[in-house]
């Protein structure tokens, strides 16, 4: 038996995750945010039995965080201050769309810091791959190497097949390209390596530089 039970991430976390464990406790603190991905099968390839490759998507599993709003709604509170963002302009959009502005956001001591918008020429989307957005990420990448091979860079793509594409075209380039061979050696097994991650993954990870 648990004295207490603390679910850290709980929207993340499917019920049947955690219900051997809330039973065996006799408190239980659930944390989680409600505008955070539910666990998700987004973008989860079929597998059926005449071996059909098409890309459905899923309907979200309620987690233990929607679970407790049915049950403990009323002993709930909110944390109010967002320190993680460098830059006001992160948390901007998300702060007035699905926070209602209740968030307190610091001013950045970084001038520098901003979000920047890059435009894919004839973007082509199917099966789950852009590949003209994958060569444009690629570009991206190189130049923010070129003009600042200091600052780290984590990839984020919006599902599993782009991120498997993306991976592919980073690797090939890395061994092409010797600056970007070195900058990937350069944080190489540490918390900011160069790295392609999907959506659902990607919660928590922080770099200087993010390209999505």
């Amino acid at each position: 038996l648990f004295d207490v039970l603390i679910i850290d991430e709980a929207s993340q976390m499917k019920p049947e995750q955690a219900f051997s464990l809330i039973a065996r406790c006799k408190q239980i603190i659930i944390v989680g945010d409600r505008n955070q991905l539910p666990p998700t099968n987004f973008f989860q390839k079929r597998d059926a039995i005449d071996n059909e490759d098409e890309e459905i998507e899923i309907e979200d599993n309620e987690s233990v965080l929607e679970l407790a709003d049915k049950v403990i709604a009323k002993n709930s509170c909110s944390l109010g201050w967002h320190y993680r963002s460098r830059h006001q302009s992160l948390i901007n959009f998300s702060n007035y769309y699905f926070y209602d502005d209740r968030l307190t956001v610091f001013a950045s001591n970084k001038v520098d810091s901003e979000v920047k918008y890059v435009k894919v020429d004839q973007p082509r989307y199917s099966g789950g791959v852009n590949l003209p957005e994958v060569e444009q990420i690629i570009k991206t990448l190189k130049q923010q190497v070129a003009e600042d091979p200091s600052k780290s860079i984590l990839i984020a793509a919006m599902n599993q097949a782009q991120t498997s594409e993306l991976k592919i075209a980073l690797d090939r380039e890395i061994q092409n390209d010797p600056e970007l061979e070195k900058f990937s050696s350069r944080f190489k097994s540490t918390l900011d390596e160069l790295d392609v991650k999907n959506l659902e993954n990607v919660q928590g990870d922080e770099r200087d530089v993010v390209i999505v």
